[in-house]
């Protein structure tokens, strides 16, 4: 039975993302269709900056990640060391956090006049 769990997550999260990613797309054919614009400018420029700030904050984490574990594993013994899957996961899931917040704080900001 557990076997049987292990296989299925994995396969329905795989399908559920690609029927979300197939809905997206439809509805994007749908809106050029009608005629409307998928990005402006400002949300392009909102996004490009979002993005570069999201890179940079996920570059400085990385490094105090790489100082911490070298730290840890050469200097301090007591500390606990984080593996590697578990390292990645936190650097992605930092980048993307700081992405969606950038890009939330920006769109909400006033345009510079």
């Amino acid at each position: 039975m557990t076997i049987m769990v292990v296989l299925m997550v994995p396969l329905v999260l795989i399908v559920g993302i690609g029927i979300l990613w197939g809905w997206h797309v439809w509805k994007n054919r749908q809106m050029r269709k009608a005629g409307s614009v998928l990005a402006d400018e400002r949300t392009r420029i909102i996004e490009g900056r979002s993005a570069r700030i999201a890179l940079f904050l996920s570059l400085y984490f990385m490094l105090g990640l790489l100082w911490y574990l070298f730290l840890a594993r050469n200097l301090a013994q007591g500390l606990p060391v984080p593996e590697t899957e578990e390292a990645l996961i936190l650097t992605e899931l930092f980048s993307a956090v700081t992405y969606l917040a950038m890009r939330t704080y920006l769109s909400r900001k006033p345009d510079p006049a």
